[in-house]
């Protein structure tokens, strides 16, 4: 999460998000060189993983809301686009993803998901899930909250 990345590492993200297909890629495409921070896995120097904190979206966060019958703050920033190459899953890599993006933050998050793997990693990562499921694109999505941290 030090440097920005290149046109070219952006799009080595955005393969390896498509190849997750969870998510829409040309919304990834847009949103990704936006995120308020971005975390890759790299294995001799290849980028295998990528995921990110994504920007304010006021609209997009009380959509998700209202969907999951869950309040929580627009403010709130979004966990996305965690996704690990097909060559290189269950190695624990968006564990360390996950783990990475929220070190050092201080407040809350949300997520949301429909994989079996990643509501494992998100709970695992302090995530807890609110409201109920509803139906996205492609699957039933469901709402994760991270609470922000008490300073001290």
């Amino acid at each position: 999460m030090s440097e920005p990345l290149t046109d070219a590492e952006l799009a080595i993200c955005i393969g390896i998000i498509e190849k997750g297909e969870a998510v829409n890629v040309a919304s990834a495409g847009s949103e990704l060189p936006k995120a308020t921070a971005v975390a890759v896995t790299r294995l001799k120097g290849a980028i295998v993983g990528v995921g990110v904190i994504k920007r304010e979206r006021l609209d997009y966060a009380e959509k998700i809301s209202e969907r999951a019958g869950f309040v929580f703050a627009a403010e709130t920033l979004e966990l996305g686009y965690v996704a690990v190459d097909p060559a290189h899953r269950r190695n624990g890599l968006s564990h360390a993803l996950v783990a990475a993006l929220i070190a050092n933050r201080n407040d809350a998050l949300f997520a949301t998901t429909s994989s079996k793997q990643m509501k494992k990693v998100l709970c695992k990562a302090g995530f807890a899930r609110g409201g109920d499921e509803w139906d996205g694109n492609n699957s039933r999505l469901s709402l994760w909250l991270h609470p922000a941290r008490q300073s001290t």
